[in-house]
């Protein structure tokens, strides 16, 4: 019998859709194994025995660990400024996107614990994410790019109506952001008596007009 058009379109899409489950489960494996064992410590047959695949199964999704933990950070980054992007679109004014930007990424790394431990072990622990993570995928500083320029604009929209401080936006942007990443770390401390409220009041008494 010879298989139709439509068909094969079928097939091809059913074995699309197993690739991308598989893809998915693999990258959920490497978040925490990467998180628990350290990223320098997590090997691709330790990944491969988290995931339910046999190490050269991974081959087939990724070329290598080094791959593998780019596309980990990817992911997440993709995420995270979909979720930006849909949060100030739908903010009233200016300084409330800067307030539910927050309250977004919080809830965001409080949903994904094992990919907040990764980023601390990529950070080398209390120093500020940066730079360090286009060490591990090219791509991290466009993504880094994407979020500030989203943020610099919501900020210049504030200045335009009054609401906002004057001030270089783009500056202004990377100010808040390191606010709110430390915060994203201090969250996670046992010790931490910093309350997301005590965040909101400093970012509005620094960013308010």
């Amino acid at each position: 019998m010879v298989p139709t058009p439509r068909r094969d379109e079928r097939q091809n899409s059913r074995r699309n859709a197993r690739r991308e489950t598989n893809r998915a489960e693999i990258l959920d494996a490497a978040e925490i194994v990467f998180a628990q064992t350290g990223i320098h410590n997590a090997s691709m047959r330790s990944i491969a025995a988290e995931a339910g695949f046999s190490p050269a199964a991974m081959y087939l999704f990724f070329e290598g660990r080094q791959h593998l933990l780019a596309a980990t950070l990817t992911r997440r980054g993709d995420e995270l400024n979909e979720l930006l992007t849909a949060t100030v679109a739908e903010a009233p004014e200016p300084l409330a996107a800067l307030h539910a930007v927050i309250d977004a990424t919080l809830a965001f790394f409080a949903r994904r614990t094992e990919f907040r431990q990764m980023l601390r072990e990529l950070r080398g622990g209390p120093a500020i994410m940066g730079p360090a993570l286009a060490d591990h995928a090219d791509d991290v500083d466009q993504r880094l790019a994407h979020a500030a320029k989203l943020l610099s604009g919501v900020i210049a929209d504030g200045q335009k109506s009054g609401v906002l401080r004057s001030g270089n936006p783009h500056l202004l942007a990377h100010l808040y952001m390191v606010l709110v990443n430390e915060f994203v770390y201090l969250a996670a401390q046992p010790t931490n008596d910093f309350a997301t409220e005590d965040l909101h009041h400093v970012v509005d008494g620094a960013l308010r007009a």
